[in-house]
């Protein structure tokens, strides 16, 4: 379903041959996670929603067990109640597992790229694209824009500007749309100037939504983008599985072996795989970590280990990736 067309204001389209006003699409250098710690919420519960009975099943067994019985006696039907409701709260924890593993459970075979993926919901404007056309479909583009500059501006009561909503626009017409139509990941229709699902949206909105639900955050949790970010790189991911798994401190040295030997075959050339990636640890990702509250580093001992926030990115990414 589309929403209603409007048109943009005249100057748009003059805007998008120059310059983008605003945002353009951030260099490899610039599209790195801020330097502010990052929050990851704790779970309320670590129960899965197996655990959530709504006793239904217990009612039903009861019920089933206890007609079988009752008119012709008293103790034979007590007793079959009791039995069918236990085999009902059994067929209802079965049957919440069932669910659970159809709905949480990731394929990492036809989830396809996990870099590409992470490094378009690593973008808030590209994520908040991707949500707004979740829930409308097929979106004129200036509509698109005026959508998206809502939840990041954070304006939900109130209009923004025509001018804010101009150059989101441009940003999202030049750069970000175009991206994740090359990817598949959105139909771009230039001529009608409207944005839709393509051939793997559902795939990357799986990711999101698992996400969403697994750290039990609202779409525009501030923090989303940045999360993705983090896990962008594999390096950076496996980096974080090794510590997880490790469960105490480890020196820079371990690390980077460990890290270098879990690396695809075709990457593990030994030495210069090691060499590079205690460069890549001790100049780039360590220190970052460090700052965003992921890891605590401790250069002058040359050991890191993860902190709360790292634990629970982590199961998320063996919740994503479980091979």
């Amino acid at each position: 379903m589309s929403t209603s067309s409007s048109n943009p204001p005249e100057g748009a389209h003059q805007d998008i041959q120059g310059e983008i006003p605003q945002e353009s699409e951030p260099s490899e250098s610039s599209d790195k996670p801020s330097q502010d710690p990052i929050y990851v919420p704790e779970p309320e519960d670590e129960s899965s929603g197996a655990e959530e009975f709504t006793g239904w099943g217990i009612f039903a067994g009861m019920i089933v067990g206890g007609s079988i019985f009752l008119p012709k006696a008293i103790v034979q039907g007590i007793f079959a109640g009791i039995v069918g409701g236990l085999l009902g709260a059994i067929g209802e924890y079965l049957l919440h597992l069932y669910f659970d593993h159809k709905t949480d459970a990731f394929d990492p075979v036809y989830l396809g790229n996990f870099d590409a993926y992470y490094d378009v919901l690593g973008n808030q404007r590209r994520l908040f694209t991707i949500l707004v056309i979740n829930k409308y479909g097929a979106i004129d583009m200036w509509d698109l824009a005026k959508k998206v500059e809502e939840l990041e501006s954070g304006r939900y009561q109130t209009s923004p500007s025509e001018e804010a909503v101009k150059q989101q626009y441009v940003s999202l017409y030049q750069t970000h749309v175009p991206k994740m139509s090359d990817m598949e990941i959105l139909k771009f229709d230039e001529e009608n100037e409207t944005a839709s699902p393509g051939p793997e949206f559902d795939r990357i909105y799986s990711l999101l939504s698992v996400t969403l639900r697994f750290l039990s955050v609202d779409p525009d949790f501030p923090e989303l983008a940045d999360i993705f970010n983090i896990l962008e790189y594999r390096r950076q991911r496996i980096l974080l599985k090794v510590l997880y798994d490790q469960g105490e401190p480890m020196t820079v040295q371990e690390l980077a072996k460990d890290v270098s030997q879990t690396l695809p075959e075709n990457e593990q050339d030994t030495k210069t795989s090691f060499v590079k990636t205690y460069a890549y640890l001790t100049e780039t990702f360590l220190p970052k970590l460090d700052e965003r509250n992921i890891v605590t580093y401790h250069d002058e001992h040359n050991t890191c280990e993860l902190k709360i926030a790292g634990k629970r990115i982590t199961q998320l990414v063996y919740k994503l990736e479980p091979i």
